[in-house]
């Protein structure tokens, strides 16, 4: 049982990891977004929405521990945005930055 992106949001770190989180029987968020490393803990993204969604989705998983959340860097990873049809960026369930709020009524609902 993979605990990836559980209590935090976790940063795709290789198609190995994305593959074992799929393997789940509990939700998968996955916040498809540009995303560049400053640091090893902190980024930074060009993208002002997904910068917006990242902020929420930090503050709603310790909350949602049943889902996994995960990142993935379109840039890294265009295969998977390729395969999931994220043709271009901002997109998502929710159509970009969405408030914390609007956020948890779509994890209720699909959870």
């Amino acid at each position: 049982m993979s605990t990836i992106g559980k209590g935090s949001v976790a940063k795709l770190a290789n198609l190995e990891q994305f593959a074992t989180v799929l393997q789940s029987t509990d939700p998968v968020l996955v916040d498809f977004s540009a995303v560049y490393f400053l640091s090893k803990i902190a980024y930074s993204s060009w993208c002002g929405p997904c910068r917006v969604l990242s902020q929420v989705l930090d503050q709603l998983s310790p909350k949602n521990t049943k889902v996994h959340f995960l990142k993935v860097d379109v840039d890294q990873f265009p295969t998977l945005a390729t395969q999931f049809n994220v043709p271009i960026i901002p997109v998502d369930s929710f159509m970009g930055a969405q408030s914390a709020s609007a956020v948890q009524q779509f994890l209720d609902k699909n959870n």
